[in-house]
């Protein structure tokens, strides 16, 4: 209400419920009258289900997965439904301490690549990726870059003991 007073509009940050367990915010516009001269606010609640039916479902690749935080670590969707319900505040984990600070980015953690950025509300969007299934176009490539060092090495070996031979011969 003091943003209102102050004539400016107010955007709270995201709040779960502690009926629902469902995130919500909380807008606010200000009522002036004719003069400029504040005269009272309207507020409004927004439920943000649809948000959390809208990035639940999402899935990245075929064993990824994306999740939404508040800008103090609450869920704001998470497409385990148990998990969001039973364990909404993921400030207690040390990497999303990491990922809430640095805002933009990509770690590390447990086997799994989180890549991470914040929006200018402050909601912070993660996917997570097991390192291995990330890892796998490398990997495959590696395969392939052994395979072409390896070829490059027995012609270079080859060609060495064809100019030893030649040298030998040619005394």
């Amino acid at each position: 209400f003091r943003s209102l007073e102050k004539k400016e509009p107010y955007f709270s940050r995201v709040i779960i419920s502690e009926n629902t367990q469902e995130p919500y915010l909380t807008l606010g516009q200000p009522i002036l009258d004719e003069g400029g001269n504040f005269k009272g606010g309207l507020l409004f609640k927004i439920d943000l289900k649809f948000i959390y039916a809208l990035s639940a479902d999402r899935q990245v690749g075929e064993d990824g997965y994306l999740f939404l935080l508040s800008e103090d670590g609450y869920l704001i969707s998470h497409p385990n439904q148990k998990e969001f319900l039973q364990n909404p505040d993921y400030s207690k984990y040390e990497h999303i301490r990491t990922i809430l600070q640095q805002r933009e980015g990509t770690i590390q953690n447990d086997g799994d690549l989180l890549s991470f950025y914040t929006n200018k509300y402050d909601w912070t969007s993660v996917i997570v990726v097991p390192e291995e299934t990330a890892l796998q176009p490398v990997q495959a490539n590696k395969a392939t870059i052994l395979y072409i060092v390896s070829t490059d090495f027995r012609s270079i070996s080859y060609t060495t003991i064809d100019i030893i031979l030649l040298v030998l011969v040619l005394e």
